[in-house]
């Protein structure tokens, strides 16, 4: 082999060192970087020429792959109920801003790992650049309900005996030495409305009777119902905005969220579309097979592709299901998969790591170097054989 040679050797560690120092350069600034995952170069070398007796000569290094390192980073603790970080192996899945319609199958949606989640204007849960948070169920964007409706509670009016009270609110019913049947009950209150509180339906005659009451601008308690005789009715309350999204109050493990509306009530996010769901122990299996926040599990992350904001699509390689979001495959399942509310995955850049790789980057583009001036030497060498 040539002296030149030598020289391109030199030249393909120049390069490949010089990206290798890029990478390690992405990794220092991206420290403080939510969710972000470090790189690493592989370098190989290129193929050899053969030489004397089957020996080979080396022509160079090569670039053989920037592979990113999924190790979970540290958690750090926020005063945001939103912000969650997520303990295992899978990644929070979003859609594109704007999208409207669920994602058809698991391999078209955006991964990440960092959970700074937030409820934007038009109710989604997206992440500061506007990625929609979708949900295990359907791979739907996670919009909360923000129509305005009326939850009511049935009330309907028994009879009472003589001296037995009815109280509702603040007005009271007493019945006569004859006692008072339920319609007589129902109609003294279509006449004595409770304080802030509006007749909307007079079911008085009705069999059996009932009343519906809407609240006043400023009320915020449900009707009250006591007395004697109080075990044979009931009262039906229109809550206006009953469900209205106000503001995520938790987010459980499995990625169940629950909100409070404009009452001050709370509910379980019911699923893009679904109905309110009050806050109670009964209704979490439905808010969990509805409306959980989406997870994805990809067999074979190195085959992920970073597309920048701490987002990655997926590739052929990345083992991502081509198959539709299910409750039982996009779920955390609150022990090896975990979301933890009020926290942050950092950044897993390790800067002692990458600073002794600097050094060894450094020294190694700064070897190649000297081999090339080397093998300029060697030429001049052989141009001084000719005086």
């Amino acid at each position: 082999m040539s002296i030149t040679a030598a020289m391109y050797s030199g030249v393909s560690g120049l390069m490949a060192n010089a990206q290798g120092i890029s990478v390690i350069g992405n990794n220092l600034a991206n420290v403080n970087t939510i969710g972000f995952k470090s790189g690493r170069m592989l370098f190989s070398d290129m193929i050899s020429a053969t030489a004397q007796n089957n020996s080979q000569i080396g022509r160079g290094v090569q670039i053989q792959k920037v592979d990113n390192i999924y190790a979970q980073g540290a958690f750090e603790n926020t005063e945001i109920v939103s912000d969650i970080a997520l303990q295992g192996n899978s990644f929070f899945a979003f859609a594109a801003p704007n999208t409207t319609a669920g994602i058809a199958t698991q391999d078209l949606a955006y991964l990440s790992r960092a959970g700074a989640l937030r409820v934007n204007s038009s109710y989604n849960l997206i992440n500061p650049d506007g990625y929609l948070a979708l949900d295990a169920a359907g791979g739907k964007p996670i919009l909360f309900p923000n129509t305005p409706v009326l939850a009511k509670d049935t009330i309907t009016f028994g009879a009472v005996t003589a001296g037995q009270t009815v109280i509702i609110g603040d007005q009271t019913y007493t019945a006569g030495v004859a006692g008072a049947t339920a319609a007589e009950v129902a109609t003294h209150f279509v006449t004595n409305v409770p304080t802030g509180y509006t007749l909307a339906d007079d079911g008085s005659g009705d069999t059996p009777p009932t009343l519906g009451f809407t609240l006043d601008a400023g009320t915020i308690d449900d009707l009250t119902v006591s007395g004697t005789g109080a075990n044979a009715q009931q009262v039906q309350v229109a809550k206006e905005n009953a469900g209205f999204f106000q503001k995520i109050t938790a987010i459980d493990s499995q990625g169940v969220i629950t909100y409070s509306d404009v009452n001050g009530d709370t509910y379980y996010y019911n699923g893009n579309g679904g109905a309110v769901l009050p806050a109670t122990t009964i209704n979490y299996a439905t808010a969990l097979a509805n409306g959980a926040i989406a997870v994805i599990n990809p067999t074979n992350p190195l085959g992920l592709v970073k597309v920048g904001g701490t987002l990655f699509k997926t590739s052929a390689d990345s083992g991502v299901p081509t198959t539709a979001f299910t409750v039982g495959t996009n779920r955390a399942n609150g022990s090896s998969e975990k979301m933890y509310s009020n926290s942050l995955e950092q950044s897993n850049v390790d800067m002692a790591a990458q600073f002794v790789k600097m050094i060894l980057t450094q020294r190694a583009y700064s070897a190649n170097s000297k081999t090339i001036t080397t093998s300029d030497e060697m030429t001049q060498e052989v141009l001084n054989l000719k005086r």
